[in-house]
């Protein structure tokens, strides 16, 4: 991974999982060793949904646990629409 990385971008749930957003849970530092052994940079950022409606904070974008891909793809309206 590490040759990879020295061309290529990924992004990582540092985590380890992903949740609701309400929290951030601990970081697993395992999954920065590979950009590290490639002296690379590493990037910070966070993901926050916003209500297009009520500009609350929304989960219904949220991949959490063990939810498929296709299950928190179906929790989202089509594009244009306001999130719940």
């Amino acid at each position: 991974m590490s040759e990879v990385l020295k061309n290529e971008s990924i992004c990582i749930f540092p985590e380890g999982t992903s949740t609701n957003g309400e929290s951030v849970r601990p970081f697993r530092p395992n999954l920065f060793e590979s950009a590290v052994i490639a002296d690379v940079p590493v990037y910070s950022l966070a993901i926050r949904y916003v209500s297009k409606i009520s500009g609350q904070r929304s989960e219904a974008a949220a991949f959490i646990g063990d939810m498929g891909l296709l299950e928190s793809m179906s929790n989202n309206p089509p594009s244009g629409v306001g999130m719940p």
